[in-house]
């Protein structure tokens, strides 16, 4: 791997890592989550290209084994009528057809492990997309919790104007008391 790359690759990966600490832990997860759904949903469009590609296969085939099959019908045409130029002609074409039916073949055997790797990867990443879902309902969960809990701390504590000032005054009779019976 060339240098430059593997530097820019380090600098990336300290600012995300900067990013990350600076950043809400909860639209991280949101972030992560959506870019978790944008590959899942890019794996299912590649997938479904696969499968046209390979259905596309299918039709060109068939296509080609009917024009095979015509071609051995002009083959018998041609040495019936003892046209061994055509003949010969045909037998070319038909060759070709062959060949054609034979890369198609192999073309759509190449696609099945493709096809069967995507979906299993795609089957991964929706199972860890669901981990992550049910992770971050888990912290959005003990983060409203945590702020309830907090919030009612507060409550607790918090003193009204109205408070102080009524025991303000009894400060001050209680200290005004005091003095009086000191005297």
């Amino acid at each position: 791997m060339a240098l430059i790359p593997r530097i820019a690759r380090l600098f990336k990966a300290d600012m995300h890592s900067l990013l990350d600490c600076i950043e809400e832990p909860q639209s991280v997860l949101k972030q992560a989550i959506r870019e978790m759904t944008e590959a899942i949903e890019q794996g299912e469009r590649q997938l479904e290209d696969l499968k046209r590609r390979g259905e596309k296969l299918n039709t060109y085939r068939a296509e080609q084994e009917r024009s095979l099959a015509e071609t051995d019908q002009q083959i018998d045409l041609c040495l019936r009528a003892n046209n061994e130029k055509l003949g010969r002609s045909m037998v070319r074409r038909k060759l070709e057809i062959q060949e054609r039916i034979k890369l198609s073949e192999r073309e759509r055997a190449a696609l099945e492990p493709e096809r069967d790797k995507l979906a299993q990867g795609l089957v991964a990443q929706k199972a860890k997309l669901a981990s992550v879902k049910e992770k971050m309902e888990i912290f959005v969960e003990e983060g409203r919790h945590e702020t309830a809990q907090a919030t009612r701390c507060d409550r607790d504590y918090s003193i009204s104007d109205d408070e102080v000032e009524v025991a303000f005054l009894a400060e001050k009779e209680r200290r005004a008391g005091a003095s009086h019976s000191n005297e």
